[in-house]
């Protein structure tokens, strides 16, 4: 005969010893459950990067088959109770299955957007913000989404709600204060935009000088960290949001540190540009970069002051002395590459206005061996080619614009792998084309930059601009038209979609 081994034992710690139990079985379900749900999430965002990746979009089907992969993570698991303290006392593996359910309906809010179904969009975000919302900084991101769906609506009103309704909540307790959410951060701007498009110039005003109270509290709460920071930099946009440029001295120079009165090296930068930039007070300008470099001599931020100064310079149209502080970024420590080549490529810039050509093609030709992939970099074949044909020099113009398609060929080809590069200067060597008016190379460069490079700006923007050639330089009106359709087709999202049809329509008639 067995032995009942609960026997002996008081009723009441029966009864725990067997919730005990059934808690670990339950505990073991919903761990396993947490694990499908996270592989589930992992699967589907990989055949999402595998979708973008080659096609650079989705199309029907494929969002039809993420829509379907997000719902059935939905299903996995039980809609979260309404009581916050049932859900507290929840074993942890089943909070976590709720999160990941709440992170399939920000995918699933997400995959509305870009299909421009905004209410279906609105509705999947308000589910996890209602029922998922356990994690703070991924509820505002949810709230900062559905603004965008109501701007993207025109209800205006519903979207200046949400956007200040994400800014209150981050500013009452943002977090992390070291990893800033720059978008969130900037709903208050984007309230005071919208009034502005809406030409409501009263509440305009109010919005904006609502923006500065809301960022001058969180650099004086937050002084020192990053979020106090980014908010400077949000701060000054306020200012001139409002064509405050002088207010915006005003308020950043009365930013001060209480510990030694000056005021801190990013506030000091951002005066010195806003100064520069959207006051063109030059001189003025020069004396806080020159102040930045005196005071914060070490700061990280340095480098930006000497580039300032050498801008500046350049715009008095000092070019020997611009040319001097350029060369001083060379012996300056932690500069970044980007930084040196366009120290460089401005110094050619004043070689070139001095009349100095031979030393500006030296200077240019620094660049491009040594940083022809950054922005500046890039452009110098082009330029050097431009310089020549300004100048009525066409055979030296041609030579200059076959050494530059060579060098563009080859870069494309060099950076196969990294799309962004290689597009970039496939566009470039377009432009060579076109500037040599040969448009039949130009449409089939154009066309090989779509197939290839979807996903970037200049293989996004191929097909139309070859129609455009097409229908302007060659009167292949049917055959531009077509290309128009198949833009259409690739990037049914498109905010210009309904332009591109318009203009589809337009050429087919002229072709008939």
């Amino acid at each position: 005969m067995k032995t009942n081994r609960l026997k002996g034992f008081s009723r009441p710690f029966r009864l725990i010893l067997l919730a005990g139990i059934l808690a670990l079985c339950c505990s073991d379900g919903e761990l396993e459950r947490q694990f499908r749900m996270e592989k589930a999430i992992n699967d589907v965002n990989k055949l999402k990067e595998q979708f973008y990746f080659s096609d650079g979009g989705l199309n029907d089907s494929e969002r039809a088959e993420l829509r379907e992969a997000f719902e059935s993570i939905t299903e996995m698991v039980s809609v979260p109770p309404d009581d916050s303290s049932a859900i507290a006392n929840s074993p942890e593996a089943l909070q976590l299955s709720w999160q990941l359910a709440g992170l399939a309906y920000y995918n699933l809010g997400l995959l509305e957007m870009e299909m421009e179904n905004y209410d279906e969009a609105f509705e999947n975000l308000s589910t996890l913000v209602n029922r998922y919302g356990f994690r703070r900084h991924q509820v505002q991101r949810a709230i900062f989404m559905q603004a965008l769906a109501r701007y993207k609506q025109k209800r205006y009103p519903e979207a200046i709600v949400l956007y200040n309704l994400v800014a209150q909540d981050y500013a009452e307790m943002p977090e992390p204060i070291y990893n800033p959410n720059l978008d969130v951060l900037e709903s208050p701007l984007l309230a005071a935009k919208i009034y502005r498009e809406a030409d409501e110039k009263r509440r305009f005003r109010e919005q904006t000088a609502d923006a500065i109270d809301y960022y001058f509290h969180i650099i004086t709460a937050y002084e020192g960290t990053p979020l106090a920071d980014a908010a400077v930099g949000k701060l000054a946009s306020a200012l001139l949001l409002g064509d405050l440029a002088d207010s915006a001295i005003a308020a950043l120079s009365s930013v001060k540190n209480p510990d030694t009165g000056k005021i801190p090296p990013l506030v000091l930068l951002n005066i010195g540009t806003i100064q520069e930039r959207n006051l063109k007070d030059y001189k003025a300008a020069e004396k806080t970069f020159r102040e930045f470099i005196a005071n914060y001599p070490d700061n990280r931020l340095a480098v930006s002051a000497r580039m300032g100064i050498g801008i500046v310079l350049y715009h008095q149209r000092e070019y020997e002395k611009a040319r001097y502080e350029f060369s001083l970024l060379d012996k300056m420590p932690n500069v970044p590459v980007g930084l040196i080549a366009d120290a460089h490529y401005l110094t050619a810039v004043c070689f070139e206005e001095e009349g100095k050509w031979n030393r500006a093609l030296g200077e240019y030709d620094f660049v491009w061996v040594n940083h022809g992939t950054t922005k500046k970099g890039m452009a110098i074949p082009l330029h050097i080619a431009e310089y020549y044909l300004r100048g009525g020099k066409t055979d030296l113009a041609g030579q200059s614009f076959s050494e530059a398609e060579r060098d563009y060929r080859k870069m494309a080809d060099t950076y196969t792998a990294r799309p962004a590069i290689a597009a970039s200067a496939t566009a470039y060597l377009i432009r060579c084309k076109i500037l040599q008016e040969k448009w039949e190379e130009s449409v089939e460069i154009l066309k090989t930059l779509a197939l290839k490079y979807p996903g970037t700006a200049e293989g996004h923007s191929a097909l139309p601009q070859a129609a455009d050639i097409l229908a302007s330089k060659l009167g292949r009106r049917s055959e531009a038209a077509n290309l128009l359709r198949q833009y259409m087709e690739k990037y049914p999202g498109s905010p210009a979609r309904g332009r591109i049809a318009a203009y589809a329509d337009s050429l087919d008639k002229l072709s008939q």
